[in-house]
């Protein structure tokens, strides 16, 4: 996170064996949102595979494919803190 600077932009990054439960699992999306503690704001989401970014659509979260770097920026989310930054 520190690293690469992506502190600067998000406020966690979460996988399946921190959090106990597998990808594209509902519990996995639910964990995250316990986690943030932010009931009316619903996480940005980046991964490869599909079944996964429509797991996360179901969820409700702007969620989106990354295949590529340019990928990020399929989120107006990610687009708004960028032209911010």
């Amino acid at each position: 996170m520190n690293m690469m600077g992506f502190g600067r932009y998000f406020q966690d990054i979460f996988n399946s064996a921190r959090l106990g439960v597998l990808k594209p699992n509902p519990q996995f999306f639910a964990r995250i949102e316990e986690l943030l503690n932010r009931p009316n704001e619903k996480p940005t989401f980046f991964d490869d595979r599909e079944d996964v970014v429509a797991a996360a659509r179901l969820a409700g979260w702007d969620a989106h494919q990354f295949d590529q770097p340019t990928d990020i920026l399929k989120s107006k989310v990610v687009v708004s803190v960028l032209a911010g930054s």
